[in-house]
């Protein structure tokens, strides 16, 4: 009993030991490191050599054949619609855009945001469950939803289906943090 004792008491003070590190290991991995490192960088210079006139020769080739291969397709694709499109507003030379029209042109992207923007609502889903102790929780789910109609008696808004749930009590926010109770349809 006292051997076993005795045994434990050793294999608990044993240590692990690291394997050393062999000097000449280190150096093989190196030296094939570097050898590699050289073959890879001359293999690189020989073919950049070899294929790098042909490249810069098909280079000054392609922008021509491009430029009349887009002409060719654009024609095509105009002689194909049915209504010509609307002509471009000729401008006299160019025009700098002073301040003023800088300012004028951000308040016209702004109203037309604003008007988009009061068709965006925030969905909120709530689901009831519960837990394996027979505790009530609710899990709460969130998303966007876009205002499809007004009939005058609802609003129709499309969302995410993985949003909301058959049995979930759903609620929307409007832009102006309104909420109203909504149902699946």
């Amino acid at each position: 009993m006292e051997d076993r004792q005795l045994q434990k008491n050793e294999f608990i003070r044993e240590k692990i030991k690291t394997k050393p590190l062999s000097k000449k290991r280190v150096a093989e991995w190196l030296g094939l490191s570097v050898v590699c490192g050289f073959l890879f960088a001359l293999t690189a210079c020989l073919v950049l050599a070899f294929f790098l006139p042909r490249l810069l020769k098909n280079a000054a080739v392609q922008p021509e054949t491009e430029e009349t291969a887009v002409g060719e397709s654009e024609s095509a694709a105009i002689e194909q619609t049915a209504e010509p499109p609307a002509p471009l507003p000729e401008t006299e030379g160019k025009k700098e855009l002073s301040l003023e029209d800088y300012q004028m042109l951000k308040n016209q992207l702004y109203s037309i945001g604003s008007k988009a923007n009061t068709s965006i609502v925030t969905i909120t889903s709530v689901v009831s469950d519960t837990d394996i102790f027979h505790n009530l929780y609710e899990t709460q789910d969130q998303g966007s939803g876009v205002i499809l109609s007004d009939t005058g008696m609802e609003l129709l808004i499309l969302t995410e289906r993985k949003i909301i749930h058959d049995d979930s009590r759903i609620s929307v926010t409007f832009i102006d943090e309104s909420m109203a109770e909504a149902s699946l349809k």
